[in-house]
């Protein structure tokens, strides 16, 4: 039976990857990859489009050397709405969490940052670059999906701030002094979102270090017949 490291010729990943290399069956995890998918959602059309992303991402999450971007870097996925890119992420979370057990990550959604923050200020964003293990920071690997869909400004007491901004910079503190990575999935291209951010040249070059950015030009599957 074929694997992973014959398609792709693994060899041993430098030790400074943040992605770990794992080696699977890659016509069994592939099956079981669409299988995730179909019990998500049974009406899933596979595109040509939604083959290459899904390559992309299987060879990204177990670290193949033939991945063609960085494995030091987090994932950037922009897309038109309902074209996939949350019930891509949501597969993978498990496929992570539960199949291969590496390389996972936690979850949240863009909204619900914005409306914890409005709650409880920006105290809340500290689980984001501390998460505190045994009286140590041990801050996880990071998922936001739906960013910059609306107002990412909250009004807390008068001061005023930009949530995802201030979660970019602390994400990206969390990826130089602890090699943890975070993605994100967007409907606004990287170049455009620098426009949303105050210091919009500093945000554009960390994001730069930070995201392989990935654009998912798909239709709506949810409207295939």
């Amino acid at each position: 039976m074929e694997t992973v490291e014959n398609i792709f010729n693994y060899g041993n990943l430098e030790q400074t990857n943040i992605i770990k290399s794992v080696q699977v069956d890659w016509k069994h995890h592939t099956h079981g990859i669409m299988n995730l998918i179909r019990a998500k959602e049974p009406n899933y059309k596979l595109t040509d489009t939604h083959k290459e992303i899904l390559n992309y991402l299987l060879q990204y999450f177990t670290g193949s050397n033939k991945f063609p971007d960085s494995l030091n870097k987090g994932l950037w996925v922009v897309g038109n709405v309902g074209s996939g890119k949350t019930l891509l992420f949501e597969v993978f979370k498990q496929y992570t969490g539960e199949v291969i057990r590496n390389n996972s990550f936690n979850y949240y959604t863009a909204n619900e940052i914005i409306s914890n923050c409005e709650t409880t200020g920006t105290e809340f964003l500290k689980q984001f670059s501390d998460n505190m293990e045994n009286n140590k920071p041990d801050p996880r690997t990071l998922y936001i999906d739906d960013c910059f869909s609306g107002s990412d400004k909250i009004n807390h007491y008068g001061t005023v701030k930009n949530v995802i901004e201030q979660v970019i910079e602390l994400r990206y503190n969390v990826f130089k002094r602890y090699r943890k990575l975070t993605h994100i999935s967007t409907n606004v291209l990287p170049g455009d979102v620098a426009d949303l951010f105050v210091d919009s040249d500093r945000l554009s070059s960390r994001m730069e270090e930070m995201f392989n950015k990935i654009k998912l030009d798909s239709n709506d599957w949810r409207t295939f017949k």
